[in-house]
């Protein structure tokens, strides 16, 4: 009879531990969780690359034609070097910005909705170590730009509760990439 009361019990325990009241996080609803006492951490260039490159051959875009850190000639004095670039028969490419902020804010994200046209500043170092800011005005209808700002997530070494995961900063940035990506196919 122990026994059973053992196995009830743990099944009990197991099912109501398991019902994780998750929901979902999405772009709709992601800054919701921001909390302001927290470990924050961004995704990196090297995070954002393999995501980029996943997301345009799950498009359905030839991985043939993929190319990452390629330099585009905007005009005669400017230069950009797109994150992850397609170069075929549509040709985009995506310029991953990677610097952040605190505090988390919803703006950050405003220049995806925007009507103004996107500028964006890189940095140029030379052989010497000397640095010099590029600024492109506005970047060409099929560049677009990702902000590191826009993809935080929690950790916490102690292994506490943490909302916003890795991976669900991953999802948000894999939406972003779909939604302009379906914007190219139009």
């Amino acid at each position: 009879m122990k026994h059973w009361l053992t196995i009830i019990f743990i099944f009990l325990a197991i099912t109501s531990f398991g019902q994780n009241n998750s929901v979902t996080i999405d772009t709709s609803n992601y800054y919701d969780y921001a909390r302001k006492v927290v470990n924050l951490d961004w995704l990196r260039t090297s995070d954002a690359v393999p995501i980029l490159i996943d997301e345009i051959k799950k498009a359905g875009f030839s991985y043939a034609y993929i190319n990452v850190g390629q330099l585009l000639k905007i005009n005669d004095t400017t230069r950009l070097v797109l994150t992850v670039s397609f170069s075929h028969d549509i040709k985009f490419g995506f310029v991953y910005e990677d610097n952040h902020g605190i505090p988390l804010t919803k703006n950050d994200r405003d220049f995806m909705s925007s009507e103004l046209p996107v500028g964006y500043s890189q940095v140029e170092k030379d052989s010497n170590g000397k640095t010099k800011f590029m600024r492109v005005k506005t970047l060409p209808t099929n560049v677009f730009l990702l902000k590191q700002t826009c993809y935080w997530y929690e950790y916490d070494y102690a292994k506490k509760k943490i909302t916003v995961s890795k991976d669900i900063a991953e999802n948000i940035l894999r939406q972003d990439i779909r939604k302009y990506l379906t914007q190219i196919r139009k």
